[in-house]
């Protein structure tokens, strides 16, 4: 409704599903859209008026009443995980955080694993907070969630896809005969079928590759 309201008062010719996208992209990088300065300030002014907040807007406005001293946090023992899939003003509010008091804070993520671009994630920050000296950094070089021949794998696409990205000294197994099966499919309904046939496959043999008897 306020979306709409902003649209009609401007008289912009803008879908709403566009402008809001585009109100959440200002509000997740902290980057001001020049041409929609203005009705971005009325969209806040509405909320106002309507005693309402989006959900872009808890971090939005909590970083500006952290940055106006209005919060006295006690100590606090904060862990954030999946540091990679956060955006910039979800890191801005994590470190307005830490500036409000003495806090123990711990950071975990995997600059290589971001996912959420479609929230403006910014993976460049879990970097920067390695490569400062304000913290701590460890690195697990060791993972202990893949076979052997899936981490392998993942490891070569990753280097040939490699940009600037922390360098964590993964300890790379041995080559087994173990191989990932692939398949090449231009369509995603010809993915869907080929992978049914391939399951029913294998439920005909009822083996695994090893001749063991399969278990569901």
């Amino acid at each position: 409704i306020l979306i709409e309201d902003v649209i009609n008062c401007f008289s912009l010719s803008i879908e709403p599903k566009i402008l809001r996208e585009a109100i959440i992209e200002m509000k997740s990088t902290g980057i001001p859209k020049r041409h929609l300065r203005r009705p971005f300030q009325i969209y806040e002014e509405l909320m106002g008026v309507y005693n309402a907040i989006d959900i872009p807007n808890l971090v939005f406005q909590s970083i500006k009443l952290l940055k106006n001293k209005k919060i006295n946090f006690p100590k606090l023992y904060l862990h954030v995980d999946e540091y990679q899939d956060l955006n910039t003003m979800d890191q801005e509010f994590i470190d307005q955080i830490i500036q409000s008091g003495n806090h123990e804070v711990v950071v975990c993520g995997d600059d290589e694993q971001s996912i959420y671009s479609f929230r403006h994630a910014y993976p460049a920050g879990i970097k920067s907070i390695w490569d400062s000296t304000n913290w701590e950094p460890i690195a697990f070089n060791k993972c202990s969630r893949l076979p052997n021949h899936i981490l392998r794998a993942s490891r070569k696409l990753i280097e040939a896809h490699r940009g600037s990205h922390i360098a964590k000294q993964m300890e790379i197994p041995s080559e087994t005969r173990e191989k990932i099966i692939t398949f090449q499919c231009t369509k995603p309904d010809i993915e869907l079928r080929q992978i049914i046939k391939h399951i029913q496959e294998i439920k005909s043999i009822k083996r695994k590759k090893d001749g063991n008897p399969i278990s569901f």
